[in-house]
């Protein structure tokens, strides 16, 4: 089995992902959680006829949701999630990506081992109910520039590695990876913890990548086969106006992952 090439998108695209050739759709979770049961309903009928699913999904908590200080609610947050992961494991959700940087950031009066502690005992309990619905969570590292924490991919494996907790795993985004200036090291060395990619294009337009990206999409390839990731890697980028032409345009420099 090698690795899944998907696309993020909203789930109205789904039919348009699947005929420009991607084998999944990322969506985001926060929009599940937070429909009313009417607006599911009617999101859930994207997908007949379709034959791909919405196997991944990302953007878990708005910023004005709390994460890290005093108004941590986690009544609020047990709903929420179980609500979400009960809505997206009927999608065909299979991982769930917590980004979320400005919910994570740390506030000022909170030091860093606390914020980072809080951070990752939230983490826990979303993962001890994606469990439930046979959902991996996965922590992405964001930029520097997006939040103060979990910025790295070696920071993410840290994160997973002081959690021991199964249904933990880290993410790489490969925009992230580029824009704080780490090389692909960390991936080589992620010793199984990896369960999760993203792709853009590693300038500040963060569009789909081009023949242009050809080499380096390629050495990303090489870094992720040669650790044997099998999981899934999704273009996650600011998209040009015509979403079908501009997703389909890059699908064929993602094969270099199917290779």
């Amino acid at each position: 089995m090698g690795i899944k090439v998907g696309v993020c998108g909203d789930i109205s695209s789904i039919k348009t992902a699947e005929k420009a050739g991607y084998a999944y759709l990322e969506c985001a979770f926060q929009n599940f959680a937070k429909m009313s049961e009417e607006e599911f309903e009617k999101a859930l009928k994207h997908l007949e006829g379709a034959n791909i699913r919405v196997e991944a999904c990302n953007g878990y908590f708005s910023s004005d949701i709390a994460l890290i200080g005093d108004k941590v609610d986690f009544k609020f947050i047990e709903e929420y999630s179980r609500r979400g992961m009960e809505r997206v494991s009927k999608l065909g959700c299979k991982v769930v990506v917590i980004g979320s940087g400005g919910a994570r950031r740390i506030p000022e009066g909170v030091s860093f081992e606390d914020g980072f502690n809080q951070f990752a005992r939230v983490v826990a309990f979303c993962a001890d109910i994606a469990k439930e619905y046979d959902i991996q969570i996965v922590v992405e590292p964001l930029n520097k520039n997006e939040t103060n924490l979990i910025n790295t991919v070696a920071d993410g494996l840290e994160l997973c590695k002081r959690l021991n907790h199964k249904n933990v795993k880290a993410l790489a985004d490969f925009y992230h990876v580029f824009r704080n200036g780490e090389n692909l090291d960390a991936v080589i060395n992620s010793n199984g913890l990896l369960a999760h990619t993203h792709l853009a294009r590693d300038n500040e337009d963060r569009r789909t990548p081009r023949a242009e990206n050809k080499e380096t999409c390629e050495k990303i390839a090489d870094a992720l086969k040669k650790v044997g990731y099998n999981g899934r890697i999704s273009l996650e980028c600011v998209f040009e106006a015509d979403y079908e032409a501009d997703i389909t345009a890059a699908r064929e420099i993602m094969k270099v992952f199917e290779d």
